[in-house]
């Protein structure tokens, strides 16, 4: 289930793992007050929603995140890397360190414009500083499609 990202009263009852038969048909409802009942009603749709693909509309939808959280790792980011280029080891360790997921973290890198940088000589595998994937502020912020 997701909302439907071009109606926002409506819900979407969608099939995402369907190897075996062809994918069934996705269904659309809403919840609509009932007055007499004090409560949600849920309507189906009569027809059901033609080219809604599951991973589309899922993807639209986004998972749900706590913006609290992402603007955290968004300055936490900002703050580290305000001097140039850091460790991307380095960065994961010191964020889980202050109670940020590396899922959290990668999900600020975007709006910020962090990008990730590989240093080092191409195909020689090798140790040594400045071998292993760096992050640096691009200072071009993304916005992200759902307007975060």
């Amino acid at each position: 289930m997701a909302d439907d990202p071009e109606d926002k009263g409506r819900r979407l009852l969608l099939a995402n793992k369907h190897n075996l038969s062809a994918p069934p048909p996705t269904l659309a409802y809403r919840l609509v007050e009932d007055a007499l009942l004090s409560a949600a009603r849920l309507v189906w749709e009569a027809e059901a929603v033609p080219h809604a693909e599951a991973d589309a509309v899922l993807m639209a939808a986004g998972a749900p995140e706590d913006p609290v959280e992402r603007n955290d790792a968004e300055e936490f980011l900002q703050t580290l890397l305000a001097d140039g280029e850091q460790s991307a080891t380095e960065l994961l360790k010191a964020a889980q360190a202050r109670g940020i997921s590396e899922r959290t973290l990668n999900r600020a890198t975007r709006p910020i414009g962090v990008e990730a940088v590989r240093r080092g000589e191409p195909g020689k595998k090798g140790g040594g500083p400045g071998i292993a994937g760096c992050l640096r502020l691009t200072g071009t912020r993304v916005r992200l499609p759902s307007g975060r």
